[in-house]
């Protein structure tokens, strides 16, 4: 998670990539219950939600949760060891529930876990892998076609994208990683809690359920693709993704298809109490289908690492992407002070 900076207020004259107009959002339901504070991770089920939490002053409490459609709780899920910092959840093709527990504002870690929690299980299995350079502070998972996770980190002005190259060791052996491609939002201006830096930072991502078409967010935009071809990858690196504002949400790092992968859920993470978090609801409008020339994303190198374009004129980009680094240092000690204990 990355705490609300004051930096709204901050302001950069130079080109940016106007997003179109913002979706239409109305609040599915309210989660009032005091336990289920600091919301990261959300998945849309045909009889409620799942979502996870990423903090609690007593890390036992820390725990996955299975809402009704009115956002009252039904049952909730311990993990069996401690948590570090769960960021994402996602669900399989079989119903299998993954939980990304992938956060690391210290970027300290030296490998990052998935919890498993199986159809009709109660007890979460955790995998590890590790990434091929250095630790990286990440907040969004996508599924493959055959189920396997792709990590998509939170860094300024660049997201990598990470998947496995091999698989996941049930014994919990670290499985290296290897990075496939890079996504670089665009400075958007679309209003949230962090200004420019809002814009360039990725918090969350998801599947649709028929696997046609992904999702990633940052603090202030969702950037959906179409997978024709299953090829999750492909589709990031190598094609334009529809823009879909999410303007005013105080910290939004989670999003969701609804069943029928026409409209998109999310949730801040809210920690202040009383707790008080609206799940909203966006349909997706029509005039976000058409690609957005503007948001090219990266595309992968065919010799060595991936690389990637600018989308805003050099100068500007890299102040905004100043400005993402300053609110990033601003609370890392927060976050390490917060630091649990886990995988």
């Amino acid at each position: 998670m990355l705490s609300v900076v004051a930096m709204a207020s901050i302001a950069v004259a130079g080109p940016s990539t106007a997003a179109p107009a913002a979706a239409s959002a109305a609040t599915a339901c309210v989660v009032t219950d005091h336990r289920m504070i600091g919301l990261s991770g959300l998945v849309v089920t045909s009889t409620g939600y799942v979502a996870i939490s990423d903090s609690n002053t007593d890390k036992r409490a820390i725990r996955v949760w299975f809402l009704d459609r009115g956002c009252h709780l039904v049952r909730s899920i311990a993990y069996p060891t401690a948590a570090y910092d769960p960021e994402d959840a996602a669900v399989g093709r079989d119903g299998t529930i993954y939980v990304a527990d992938i956060g690391d504002n210290g970027s300290r870690r030296s490998s990052i876990g998935l919890w498993r929690i199986a159809p009709g299980s109660t007890r979460p299995h955790l995998y590890r892998f590790r990434y091929p350079d250095h630790a990286h502070d990440a907040e969004a998972l996508l599924l493959a076609a055959d189920d396997s996770p792709i990590f998509v980190t939170k860094e300024p002005g660049v997201s990598h994208l990470f998947v496995p190259t091999g698989p996941a060791d049930p014994r919990g052996r670290p499985v290296a990683l290897r990075e496939v491609g890079m996504f670089t939002p665009v400075a958007t201006g679309t209003p949230n809690g962090l200004g420019i830096a809002g814009n360039l930072l990725v918090t969350g991502g998801a599947n649709a359920p028929d696997r046609t078409s992904v999702v990633l967010r940052t603090y202030s935009d969702a950037y959906v693709w179409d997978v024709p071809d299953g090829d999750v990858v492909a589709a990031i690196t190598t094609t334009s993704p529809r823009i879909v504002p999410l303007p005013g949400e105080p910290q939004g790092e989670s999003v969701a298809f609804d069943p029928t992968g026409t409209r998109l859920y999310t949730v801040s993470d809210r920690e202040s109490l009383p707790v008080h978090t609206p799940i909203l609801d966006y349909d997706l409008p029509t005039a976000t289908r058409p690609p957005s020339p503007s948001a090219v994303p990266a595309r992968p190198s065919s010799t060595g690492p991936p690389a990637h374009s600018g989308r805003a004129s050099f100068p500007y980009q890299l102040i905004a992407v100043g400005l993402a680094v300053l609110a990033v240092a601003a609370v890392t000690a927060r976050g390490a002070r917060r630091r649990r204990h886990g995988p």
